[in-house]
């Protein structure tokens, strides 16, 4: 015996489930349209202006050391200042390498030219193309001007919860989730800047991996892999295997010039036939 369904009654979604949806679809729509907009003014803060602002953040930490205390620590200031002379033409700002006492190993840039790395990053990764890489991957966050960004788009998210929801739980996952996709985009950007700052001053990017692979291979370090919707980073994986197609893209545009042939040796000197006596 079958129960008689009511008009509108069969499979009939939830009304508080449309109203929902509705709204945090609405919600993206405006954090996507006030992300757009953060973003176009930020790429049009002059470059002095924002030096002016944040160029001197590093500077007014005060654990944060600016000249390397141990041999480790000193080489990311000489890479770091290799990698600024030469990589030719860059945005004006206060360009600064710092080392922060932090045993897990991270680096980040701020806005304004500041590049912080952790002593764990330090300890870690062990050659100079290694640290070229993980610090270019930062200066290129600051010629994307993605800090700007996404400060800019950090306070439109703030705004949003803060008048239309007022912190609601679920918005805010799903908002989070918006700014971290964005974010993730920037990340595949800083590391092929990186990847071609690194060929232009090194002449190659053997070895520049030498983080990511570290990460990627060592337990220990897993919990620094991007695996989640959620998550800031992209897979390590995946990002191994972009720049690896970068690296050998590079290598064709910038092939490295022929091996200069090699001298031939001395011949060696002939006998002197001796005269003979008459």
């Amino acid at each position: 015996m079958q129960v008689p369904v009511k008009p509108g009654e069969r499979g009939a979604v939830p009304l508080a489930a449309i109203i929902v949806v509705g709204v945090v679809a609405l919600l993206l729509g405006g954090y996507a349209l006030i992300g757009a907009m953060a973003d176009y003014m930020a790429a049009r803060v002059p470059d002095k202006t924002e030096a002016d602002m944040f160029g001197a953040i590093g500077a007014r930490q005060s654990q944060w050391k600016a000249e390397g205390a141990t041999e480790e620590e000193k080489r990311v200031f000489l890479v770091f200042d290799k990698l600024i002379k030469g990589a030719g033409p860059m945005r004006e700002l206060n360009y600064a390498a710092y080392v922060m006492p932090e045993k897990s190993p991270n680096a980040f840039a701020l806005p304004g030219g500041n590049v912080a790395v952790t002593e764990g990053l330090v300890k870690l990764v062990k050659s100079d193309i290694g640290m070229a890489l993980v610090l270019g991957h930062e200066l290129g966050h600051d010629q994307f001007r993605h800090g700007m960004k996404m400060l800019g788009r950090r306070l439109a998210y703030a705004l949003i919860l803060s008048f239309v929801m007022g912190g609601d739980g679920m918005a805010g996952t799903a908002l989070d989730a918006a700014a971290n996709a964005h974010s993730r985009d920037q990340e595949l950007e800083a590391d092929a800047f990186g990847m071609r700052l690194v060929h232009k001053v090194f002449g190659t990017t053997a070895g520049a991996l030498e983080f990511f692979e570290k990460v990627e291979t060592d337990p220990a370090l897993a919990e620094h892999k991007g695996g989640s919707i959620l998550s800031t980073h992209p897979f390590t994986g995946d990002r191994i295997a972009r720049m690896k197609r970068i690296a050998a893209e590079l290598d064709k545009e910038f092939p490295p010039p022929p091996a200069a042939p090699k001298a031939a040796p001395p011949a060696a000197p002939k006998a002197k036939k001796k005269a003979r006596k008459r």
